[in-house]
């Protein structure tokens, strides 16, 4: 079919069977380059070519852009440069052009269905088209050609001028002829017969054309650690391979199984193969354009060794996405003794498919991945889906005898027995997957993402984020081995209640987590001070109207991982240390904590900043002024806690304070 657009004319081919995929404006570039070899005559030559496809018929073929040199033209040599192509089952496709200058105006409203009439056109053409294949048949019949089903043919047909979208006034049209047994003469030429398959031109796809089909921004040249390449992380592999963010190291130590078939992105031809492997090969197999490489590398190995033992490897890394689910790989990216390793964004699903995770640390690490964790706990404070995934995580614990202090977010899909759907994980990795992209570009988001799914009724799905700035790490006073992380909202809050309070003081509590494996104190939030609280220019007392219900619902709602966690109060014009009198509380204090297997700890909250102060046994005084607080009811752990707001044993803690 011929299409005028102004006074140009377009051939659009009536029938297309196959496809020959190359860049024309790249093999315009061969072209030339063989006119200025040969002294601007006709010729012909062979290029590397594989196909991709076992068609019986018309096949498509990927056709390379290196010409093969006529002394390379010998069995060992063609497999020795099919192998280093990465092409271990190829062949070769001819190119032909003729003499420099020899433009046409003729178009084509019928292209050669039978090889006679395709000689005819390269006849009037003057494309030396039947010798170049009398002489590839003559080589093949030497057995110096390895054999195979077609001959590959583009033929270079030079325009007056560029053709519509390109650089190059070079037309090309591509063949495929079958050579097989009965199709070959006694005299090592084809019957004039032989069907010829048209192969329409489409472009390879490089990480260039996945960035813009996809709309990604800048960021794709980010090298990115991926770890656990399972369901959730060879969905989000290829998400962001298709999107042109291609330069991936993959660590995974698994080999894929029949069952992971119902959730992996990975199909059939991955079965038994490593998952790292197998998802590097099937990205390797999208962009196989040699013009533009994509940098996938492979660590078959376990993902702590990886951490541990490949320094190098990591501070070649802009990002590391975390999609194993594991807590021993979060305490290892937590570990001192860990090199300096790139920002993390861990990705997981929770609540058997009803959530999914995505946390994103900040610029050098601040929030940390464990920072993030315990703000997605809080969550559950004031979100109810959050909150149904903690409280189920609790009664869980309970019924089992767990004892736990932390969830882990996420599911493995290394068991045949784990029920979730394909799609359920494809649309978690989606809302990630979006997210992920973003950030590489330009790491404007830090914080928590929810992405959430109702497939019990109608499908109803959100993605919400939450912006979680920079955590202050605080060393208490002493030699307590505690660190305090405090969310740097909570800091300014206190600072701006005790400047509001000025000059008396001010005080409150502190909800968290404690964890005490790390022996770190998360500070999540402060609550406002009980409305019967009273403060003096030398002293606070801390009220007790509604904090045992408060507290209470709080740990309700958070499965019991979001608690009481301390006492704060300010010495304004004073001391970061504890007064007298604060020594002589925490004493008393520290007698009921200890019972709940929790440290007391105090932060004094001066102009100057917080000062976190960690008791565990016998206190010392340390002197400093005078000024002090009384301390109210405490409900430092769901263990410890009553079971209702507003029970007997908080009313008799009422009773004491």
């Amino acid at each position: 079919m011929v299409q005028f657009l102004g006074s140009i004319i377009l051939i659009l081919p009536e029938r297309e069977e196959g496809l020959a995929v190359y860049d024309p404006e790249q093999m315009a570039c061969v072209v030339d380059q063989q006119w200025k070899y040969r002294s601007n005559k006709s010729g012909s030559t062979h290029l590397s070519c594989q196909f991709l496809n076992a068609a019986d018929k018309a096949p498509s073929v990927l056709v390379g852009l290196t010409p093969l040199p006529r002394q390379a033209i010998k069995q060992e040599q063609v497999e020795v440069e099919l192998r280093s192509k990465n092409q271990h089952s190829g062949s070769l496709a001819l190119l032909v052009w003729p003499q420099y200058g020899r433009e046409t105006d003729e178009h084509f409203g019928k292209l050669p269905a039978t090889l006679d009439s395709l000689f005819d056109l390269a006849e009037r053409l003057d494309l030396p088209l039947k010798r170049a294949i009398y002489q590839h048949l003559n080589w093949r019949q030497r057995g110096t050609l390895i054999p195979v089903p077609f001959i590959t043919a583009v033929l270079a047909i030079p325009r007056p001028q560029n053709m519509i979208g390109s650089n190059s006034s070079i037309e090309f049209l591509n063949f495929a002829l079958p050579t097989t047994d009965e199709r070959i003469t006694s005299t090592r030429q084809l019957k004039p017969d032989t069907p010829v398959f048209v192969l329409g031109n489409r472009l390879p796809i490089n990480a260039d054309m996945a960035s813009r089909l996809s709309r990604t921004e800048s960021g794709s040249c980010s090298q990115t650690l991926l770890v656990g390449c399972g369901a959730l992380g060879s969905k989000l592999g290829l998400h962001l391979a298709r999107a042109g963010l291609a330069n991936l190291t993959l660590v995974d130590n698994d080999t894929l199984s029949p069952h992971n078939l119902i959730r992996h992105g990975l199909l059939t031809s991955g079965v038994g193969k490593n998952k790292a492997e197998g998802l590097a090969h099937e990205i390797q197999a999208m962009f196989r354009d040699e013009a533009s490489p994509v940098h996938v590398q492979t660590r078959r190995q376990n993902v702590i060794d990886v951490l541990f033992g490949e320094q190098q490897l990591l501070q070649e890394m802009d990002w590391l996405l975390d999609c194993t689910t594991s807590s021993i790989v979060l305490d290892a990216l937590l570990d001192p003794r860990l090199p300096q390793i790139p920002p993390v964004m861990r990705s997981a699903i929770a609540h058997d498919g009803a959530l999914g995770v995505l946390l994103v640390e900040g610029a050098e690490r601040n929030p940390r991945v464990d920072d993030l964790q315990v703000c997605l706990y809080d969550l559950a404070i004031d979100d109810d889906s959050v909150a149904e995934w903690l409280q189920t995580h609790q009664r869980l614990a309970d019924e089992a005898g767990s004892t736990l202090e932390e969830i882990t977010i996420g599911l493995g899909c290394s068991s045949p027995t784990m029920r979730m759907a394909d799609d359920t994980i494809s649309y978690h990795a989606a809302a990630a997957s979006i997210t992920v992209k973003s950030v590489m570009n330009d790491h404007t988001f830090t914080g928590v993402q929810i992405s959430r799914l109702n497939s019990r009724g109608d499908v109803l799905g959100s993605v919400d984020q939450v912006e979680v700035g920079k955590f202050e790490e605080l060393l208490p006073f002493g030699n307590s081995g505690w660190i305090v992380r405090v969310r740097g909202s909570v800091r300014g809050e206190l600072i701006a209640q005790m400047k509001q309070a000025l000059p008396n003081e001010a005080g409150g509590i502190l909800v968290g987590h404690i964890h005490h494996k790390r022996r770190i104190i998360y500070v999540t939030r402060a609550l406002p001070p009980p409305p019967d609280s009273e403060g003096w220019p030398y002293a606070f007392r801390l009220g007790v109207e509604d904090v045992p219900k408060e507290l209470a619902e709080i740990t309700t709602r958070t499965g019991g991982v979001i608690h009481y966690v301390g006492e704060w109060h300010s010495h304004p014009n004073g001391s970061s240390q504890l007064s007298s009198q604060d020594v002589d509380t925490a004493g008393q204090l520290t007698s009921y904590l200890h019972r709940a297997g929790l440290p007391t700890h105090i932060m004094i909250v001066t102009q100057a900043g917080c000062f976190p102060h960690i008791v565990e046994g016998q206190i010392q005084r340390q002197g400093g002024d005078e000024s002090g607080t009384e301390y109210g009811t405490r409900l430092p752990s769901r263990r410890s806690a009553p079971s209702q707001p507003g029970s007997q044993s908080a009313q008799r803690a009422l009773r004491q304070a």
